[in-house]
């Protein structure tokens, strides 16, 4: 899909567009998690969260964050805009929490959460995170 000359797509367009992205990944969510072993954002979180603290990773994408974290006992909510690339996640991990949601408007009640991380996503939002 080329970007737009005013470098803005519709919700429609971003969810198409992403999900693609996440079909066609030639890469192994296994090999993800084996690699988050050496992550020095991984030693922090882990250092800053109980285990069993609740974590939601907003835009989830291939989910290996949630599928290391609920691994090692958080309570972990993967959050993605994809239909099917939640529909899959939970397919192939079915003892993780997905869920399909916009992280612009979250159905969650204030402070549900002890962290939230969202990687790759904010940067985005022409306008910046703040619900349009």
């Amino acid at each position: 899909m080329p970007i737009p000359e005013d470098n803005k797509y519709t919700n429609v367009q971003q969810k198409e567009y992403w999900t693609r992205v996440w079909e066609n990944r030639d890469v192994e969510v296994e090999d993800l998690v084996k690699g988050l072993e050496k992550s020095l954002i991984l030693k922090e979180i882990i250092r800053n969260e109980a285990v069993g603290n609740r974590i939601m990773e907003a835009g989830c994408g291939l989910g290996q964050w949630v599928v290391y974290l609920t691994d090692k006992g958080y309570k972990v909510v993967g959050l993605d805009y994809s239909e099917p690339t939640i529909k899959r996640l939970n397919q192939t991990y079915p003892d993780c929490e997905w869920v399909v949601g916009d992280i612009t408007d979250l159905q969650y009640e204030n402070e549900s959460f002890d962290a939230v991380l969202s990687w790759g996503v904010v940067e985005h939002f022409v306008e910046g995170p703040q619900r349009p």
